[in-house]
């Protein structure tokens, strides 16, 4: 201070740096790490694999009982095993190597939907429900596995836009697959939406065991 009178020196601010607009930081996220891209791949595929698979499913059971009640059972054996299932997939996946569960739950999943291309299978409605319902407890164990795997496979800084965008797939795969697995139900029948579901369950089994991740909850 000279002369009674003080001096105010500026303090220079640094404003943050402008964020990217979402859907390039999905397009940033998707080309820079491969991990990810190769999981995103993943669940795409079989995602969409499974709605090939449930329309399927229905049309294979009208054409077997021409009863609508065929049907709801199956909408229930998709939906009650999620429930019963949850804490258990939980537990799993909490105690156990998560890329390995996802691994074998694609390819038993697999092999289950690929049961379904047996004559002798497709004709017992019974077997029908019981591949349908172990189906489901597969896919209940991989998908609480991916979603825990997710912070293993990007960074802090990437974790929203990835939790956005496997949230976001799940949608676009129940309007594509929904759409295209009646589609192709219709003009090319029940067993090749079966054939496109058990091999998109392989692909995906081959994405996610080329991802290199530490799991640290092991």
């Amino acid at each position: 201070m000279a002369g009674g009178s003080s001096q105010i020196i500026p303090v220079s601010e640094q404003q943050p740096a402008p964020r990217a607009p979402v859907h390039l930081r999905y397009f940033f996220l998707l080309r820079s790490n491969s991990n990810f891209r190769r999981l995103w791949l993943a669940q795409l595929i079989s995602e969409i694999g499974d709605w090939f698979y449930s329309l399927a499913i229905y049309d294979l059971l009208l054409a077997r009982t021409h009863r609508g009640a065929a049907v709801g059972w199956a909408i229930i054996i998709q939906t009650l095993p999620w429930f019963l299932m949850t804490p258990l997939a939980g537990y799993i996946t909490d105690r156990f190597p998560r890329r390995t569960l996802m691994i074998v739950a694609d390819v038993f999943q697999g092999f289950i939907v690929l049961c379904l291309l047996f004559p002798s299978v497709a004709s017992n409605v019974h077997l029908i429900y019981l591949l349908l319902g172990l189906e489901v407890i597969f896919a209940s164990v991989f998908e609480p596995a991916r979603s825990a795997i997710l912070p293993n496979v990007v960074s802090p800084e990437e974790i929203l836009p990835a939790n956005a965008l496997s949230s976001a797939t799940w949608s676009f795969a129940l309007t594509v697959g929904a759409a295209l697995g009646g589609a192709v139900t219709a003009l090319l029948g029940s067993n090749v939406a079966f054939a496109a579901n058990s091999a998109s369950f392989f692909v995906s089994a081959i994405l996610i065991a080329r991802i290199s991740v530490h799991e640290q909850h092991l």
